[in-house]
């Protein structure tokens, strides 16, 4: 996503107390570290879904473990992947 599609959306983030700005660097408040838990662990409990259908039964705790850890990073890359002035990991290779 451009710059110009984010921004107002951080701008308004930062109005309504779910992050602070120092310069251009953004930063949780308490109520934005919440929220983004919630927003973690929904996309966790999504993706565990899926895995649930695909396998037929729910995931085992090593592999539920996993699923959480993919769903914190896909949330991650999706976040920062439209930044201004940061750049991009490589991206993972294979298949996700």
């Amino acid at each position: 996503m451009p710059p110009e599609v984010l921004l107002p959306v951080f701008d308004r983030m930062v109005e309504e107390g779910y992050l602070t700005r120092d310069g251009s660097l953004l930063s949780h408040t308490d109520a934005g570290a919440r929220e983004a838990q919630v927003i973690g662990e929904a996309w966790g409990a999504w993706l565990e879904g899926r895995v649930h259908e695909d396998i037929g039964r729910p995931p085992g705790t090593d592999l539920r473990t996993a699923v959480h850890t993919i769903a914190k990073r896909l949330l991650v890359e999706d976040l920062s992947a439209g930044l201004p002035g940061r750049a991009k990991e490589p991206a993972l290779s294979g298949p996700r």
